[in-house]
């Protein structure tokens, strides 16, 4: 009871609680407002930068948490996801939808290299894509965790509905044949 209520207390503090987990990649993390997200790490060989959470994204998900209602039913696009801790944080706290992206091979079992998008529509998810599109990195320089793992943390926080995964790849725009998959409001 005494940690229930010390843990209460912390929860609207701006500050992170990180718990353990039952399993050695995986993190929790309580947040402000109640909040709780849950992400598993990778490796660095199978997810480059993003395989792990980084200091600033435990203090963009604690702001957020704190002040929910930059999120609260929104459309949020996290750029360079990682793991995603703070587009779970946003979903978690009410947005309407949330888009999180990041560099990467696809894993659709055709072992190709593929711009893919799951779009939240009235019908649930749809998945679009365009063989080649948007890479202009050879796919033997493309992490291969990264986007299935963005998937199983949508999936872990039982976030489908809101939260999809988009692959991003920041050099494709530099490209002459560059083709935008979708656009955002700003």
């Amino acid at each position: 009871a005494a940690v229930a209520k010390a843990l209460a207390t912390l929860s609207t503090l701006p500050i992170a609680v990180e718990t353990k987990s039952g399993q050695a990649d995986h993190r929790v993390f309580l947040l402000p407002n109640k909040c709780s997200g849950k992400v598993r790490e990778t490796t660095f060989g199978g997810s480059g930068l993003g395989y792990s959470v980084w200091e600033a994204g435990i203090a963009l998900s604690i702001h957020l948490a704190s002040n929910p209602s930059l999120v609260h039913n929104k459309v949020v696009m996290e750029l360079g996801s990682g793991v995603g801790l703070v587009g779970v944080a946003c979903g978690l706290l009410g947005a309407e939808e949330v888009v999180l992206t990041d560099f990467g091979a696809v894993d659709d079992g055709s072992n190709q290299a593929w711009f893919a998008e799951e779009v939240v529509g009235q019908e649930g998810f749809q998945k679009r894509g365009v063989e080649g599109a948007n890479s202009v990195v050879e796919e033997r320089w493309q992490p291969t965790a990264l986007q299935s793992n963005l998937a199983y943390n949508i999936e872990l926080n039982e976030l489908g509905g809101t939260c999809a995964r988009l692959r991003l790849d920041w050099h494709a725009s530099l490209a002459p044949d560059f083709r935008a998959a979708r656009e955002f409001p700003v």
